[in-house]
């Protein structure tokens, strides 16, 4: 029970961490800046340069997406650890691996399925 109550606190976490802080930065921003798009790249030194609106808008989302993967890490490794503690007598044997091999039928655990859950939740709440 408290694996489940963790992982429902953690997702109520997220949603008001997306509802509260990245949704209103993106949407509303303080101030409207007018102006050019300029991009400049410099082989010599490597550099690449953003000026005006373009900058921050790549800036934004730039932010968005590692907002977006900080949040599908944190609540895929929490629905993994949440799933081995409410199934733990499952994983007490000598061939067991956390990570899911095919040709192995003793490996019960899948690592990627927690994260795949999550990234497939916030794809469903963007819509």
């Amino acid at each position: 029970m408290l694996p489940d109550i963790g992982l429902v606190l953690l997702t109520y976490l997220a949603f008001l961490f997306i509802n509260l802080f990245t949704i209103p930065r993106l949407l509303f921003p303080k101030k409207i800046e007018a102006g050019t798009a300029q991009v400049s790249i410099s082989l010599t030194r490597m550099k690449v340069s953003w000026r005006g609106k373009a900058g921050k808008v790549v800036k934004k989302m730039v932010w968005l997406m590692l907002q977006i993967l900080l949040i599908v890490l944190l609540l895929g490794t929490a629905e993994n650890v949440a799933t081995y503690f409410k199934h733990e007598w499952l994983f007490h044997y000598p061939r067991f691996s956390i990570f899911f091999n095919k040709n192995i039928p003793d490996s019960q655990l899948d690592i990627w399925s927690g994260y795949e859950v999550v990234f497939f939740s916030l794809v469903l709440y963007a819509l």
